[in-house]
């Protein structure tokens, strides 16, 4: 059985989330899965954390993300796929455990 990390990242490009069922909740951090390997190349999103009250929402629960376009001046944001946000999390290339940890997530 392999063994799973979780990691805390805090993304600035993410305002809220929505589930399945339409609930939209604040959203500034989330906690990152990856198997603890001596590499690391496999990281998802495990479970977004709402800002209001810190409870963990799984992954499989949410549809789409409030998303921030950091580039634009205005900072206009948009509801994005939820596969299409966490493509943002994957790496380019096979890290160790040490260096991901300690590796600034920025987004």
């Amino acid at each position: 059985m392999q063994k799973v990390g979780l990691r805390l990242a805090k993304p600035n490009n993410l305002s809220s989330f929505v589930t399945h069922k339409g609930a939209e909740f604040k959203c500034k951090s989330l906690l990152l899965g990856f198997l603890e390997n001596e590499l690391v190349s496999d990281v998802y999103i495990h479970s977004f954390i709402c800002e209001e009250d810190g409870e963990a929402i799984e992954a499989e629960f949410v549809s789409s993300v409030k998303w921030i376009d950091n580039s634009d001046k205005n900072k206009k944001s948009y509801y994005i796929d939820f596969n299409t946000y966490e493509e943002d999390f994957f790496l380019d290339e096979a890290t160790s455990k040490d260096e991901f940890l300690k590796r600034e997530l920025c987004f």
